[in-house]
């Protein structure tokens, strides 16, 4: 079954909102954060609160629940920051939450899914000597 996503009317106030934040807050953060070589703690708890780590997980896992065209939209607004940023919270809504939410268990399920989704825990790559075997963590 296809995500019908957000309501329009509560997606495009969302829009606006992220619109406002990457011009007023991220962008002018640019400096400090390639000086940092990092996404400043202030930055990455702000992101978190608003709930930017979870946009594509469903509802139900504590996500915003962003469909396809939705999360472009979304990432189109966040990009016109530094790519820090949008790095920072891409592998929580890209392939991670999309590949337990479409293929794991239920159980892994209820246990990664509203870790991802509230930024409690950060997806990342690894080399594959250093994978995680997420079926060993319950």
């Amino acid at each position: 079954m296809a995500n019908s996503g957000v309501d329009n009317d509560a997606f495009e106030q969302f829009i606006t909102q992220i619109k406002r934040y990457v011009r007023e807050r991220l962008v002018p953060a640019e400096d400090a954060t390639v000086a940092l070589d990092r996404v400043p703690d202030d930055i990455a708890a702000e992101m978190r609160d608003m709930g930017l780590f979870g946009v594509t997980i469903p509802e139900a896992f504590g996500g915003s629940g962003f469909n396809i065209a939705q999360y472009t939209h979304f990432i189109q607004e966040l990009s016109w920051a530094l790519p820090a940023f949008r790095s920072l919270i891409s592998m929580n809504v890209g392939m991670t939450s999309s590949a337990i939410a479409g293929s794991g268990t239920q159980a892994q399920k209820n246990y990664w899914l509203p870790k991802l989704a509230s930024g409690e825990m950060v997806a990342c790559l690894h080399s594959p000597s250093q994978i995680l075997d997420l079926t060993q963590q319950l």
